[in-house]
């Protein structure tokens, strides 16, 4: 929940990323559609600890 409450806002505020908090979705500003990811699947994935790239 930290990604919520602390990097987010955060992010949004310096135009990083647009936040559509109706779908719970995170894009990158001017990228439309195709830079967008869903929060909840990565939120969602398990991780090991390593730095590999998260997969959908």
């Amino acid at each position: 929940m930290e990604l919520y409450h602390t990097h987010l806002p955060k992010l949004k505020r310096a135009n990083v990323i647009v936040y559509d908090q109706e779908r719970d979705l995170v894009s990158l500003p001017g990228y439309g559609a195709d830079a967008v990811a869903d929060l909840r699947i990565v939120d969602e994935q398990d991780t090991d600890g390593s730095d590999d790239t998260v997969r959908s």
